[in-house]
């Protein structure tokens, strides 16, 4: 698969699953004439995490050129990371993008602009929101986040806790009537992984941590007697991850087929595949109920 930047070497799971699998419908809609068409896409450099972009894009390079060459649709498809807001605003609006997965704080920024046209969100464990928690110890004598104070925070590094879930600390925090995080806290730290984002506040080795509510659960499933020490200080409402738009200039008799081939990716065989790889469940149609809470 061509790329036309970088890819950095961690990229959002579902984020990034989204992408591809769309670029495998996109590539079903669009013959662009006689030459092979041109799909341009492009993700939201914030949402980052672990997963080898080389083995994942070959797997969808195959499967997008099989699908193509058996209805006779050659196609070109080029990557891209988008580093900001400014840079997604600029390649939709010179129509250098055709389909982006962003966050839903970029996209936020774009609404107005009819540039997009939102499409689908993933759901990942079933849940097509995230939710967040500020999680003590229950023998720590922190009962609320004025307590918090001087003390140390441990959180996930994902980009989706590092922008969304900071960013809801922070209101909450100014709610409060206290600073932001970074004044309020003596030390925040980061771990790539839950079960080091709360272990050190179980041994007492850290005071608090903000994880996704997800990944918590799943560790205390695993390890009850975590979820038996460790409160939730405060929880965030149920935020949408990422969201799939499809440029405005991107014109397509096939526009409803694509949306339906989207939604039922997770009932295909090969389809499923794709999904597993990137641990994304399926995806659903867009709906401005999703856009409420952020």
């Amino acid at each position: 698969m061509e790329k036309r930047a970088r890819t950095p070497s961690r990229v959002g799971l579902a984020a990034a699953g989204v992408l591809c699998l769309a670029s495998v419908v996109l590539a079903q809609s669009d013959s662009g004439g006689d030459g092979p068409s041109r799909l341009a896409v492009g993700f939201s450099g914030v949402l980052l995490d672990d997963v080898n972009m080389n083995d994942a894009c070959a797997a969808i390079k195959i499967w997008t050129e099989t699908v193509a060459r058996n209805r006779g649709l050659p196609v070109t498809t080029t990557t891209e990371v988008f580093v900001d807001t400014a840079m997604i605003r600029k390649r939709l609006a010179s129509r250098e993008a055709n389909l982006l997965v962003i966050s839903m704080l970029d996209y936020l920024q774009i609404e107005g602009e009819g540039l997009a046209d939102p499409w689908s969100v993933p759901t990942v464990g079933g849940k097509a929101f995230a939710e967040y928690l500020v999680l003590v110890h229950r023998d720590s004598g922190i009962q609320k986040l004025a307590d918090l104070k001087g003390k140390s925070l441990l959180m996930e590094k994902t980009g989706y806790t590092n922008s969304l879930a900071r960013l809801w600390l922070d209101v909450r925090l100014l709610e409060e009537g206290l600073p932001e995080s970074q004044s309020v806290f003596q030390q925040i730290k980061e771990a790539t992984r839950v079960a080091r984002v709360c272990l050190p506040v179980f041994f007492r080795q850290g005071d608090a941590c903000l994880v996704n509510r997800r990944g918590y659960e799943t560790l205390t499933e695993l390890n009850p007697q975590i979820g038996q020490q460790l409160v939730p200080l405060a929880a965030s409402p149920k935020y949408p991850t990422s969201i799939l738009c499809v440029s405005r200039f991107y014109q397509s008799d096939l526009r409803g087929e694509l949306l339906k081939g989207l939604a039922e990716l997770h009932q295909d065989a090969r389809g499923q595949q794709i999904l597993t790889i990137f641990r994304v469940d399926k995806l659903v149609a867009f709906e401005p109920s999703h856009l409420a809470q952020v």
